[in-house]
């Protein structure tokens, strides 16, 4: 167990943003399926904003699968910010939203950061934290969005709602990004990342 707190410590005082060519590589891979997966789903919030808000706020979780993914398996800061930055490049082309969606990226990577700090300090990781960080996330999301859209002028109850569905998305986005986790470690692509290190010597 301390050879384990140890690794995790190692692999936290790394430079942030300092990342070999491997790391960069396999950020760059988990930023294009992620990219790719969630254009469908930003075309269904648009819709959903309009149609059923609450709902619109609980998908706003999925956003958070792939940066909250990526720092548990790199256990650097740093990744979960360039992860959605780097899929945002996607979104550009492929979405009516134009650069924009640049901004939205830069946001998501600010909230999942804020959550890792806030949750693991990147020396503790387990999927409580992970959902706890989610959750933060989310909270943090709403705030941003509230002061970016002026919701302050939104009825009370229907903010407090908002602010519910956004957290209860950000704990299930975490929730789903340490599954995930789980399930490709299971296939070998992770075992030369600091998550696959530690589930090889758990194993």
């Amino acid at each position: 167990m301390s050879e384990q707190m140890n690794e995790q410590r190692q692999a936290s005082r790394k430079r942030p943003f300092a990342f070999s060519t491997r790391e960069i590589m396999l950020m760059i891979t988990i930023a294009l399926v992620f990219g790719v997966v969630t254009i469908p789903i930003q075309l269904a919030s648009t819709t959903l904003s309009v149609a059923a808000p609450l709902a619109q706020r609980l998908l706003s979780g999925v956003y958070l699968i792939a940066p909250l993914f990526g720092a548990f398996v790199f256990r650097r800061f740093g990744v979960a910010f360039l992860i959605p930055f780097l899929a945002s490049l996607v979104w550009v082309g492929t979405t009516p939203f134009g650069i924009s969606v640049l901004l939205l990226g830069l946001f998501l990577g600010l909230y999942c950061e804020v959550g890792m700090v806030l949750a693991t300090r990147y020396r503790r990781f387990s999927s409580r934290r992970l959902v706890v960080a989610g959750i933060i996330a989310g909270a943090c999301s709403f705030v941003i969005s509230s002061l970016l859209f002026s919701l302050q002028n939104v009825a009370v109850w229907l903010a407090a709602g908002f602010l519910l569905m956004q957290m209860i998305g950000g704990g299930v986005g975490g929730f789903m990004a340490v599954q995930l986790a789980n399930a490709l470690q299971r296939t070998g692509i992770l075992h030369n990342t600091p998550f696959g290190a530690v589930a090889i010597k758990e194993s």
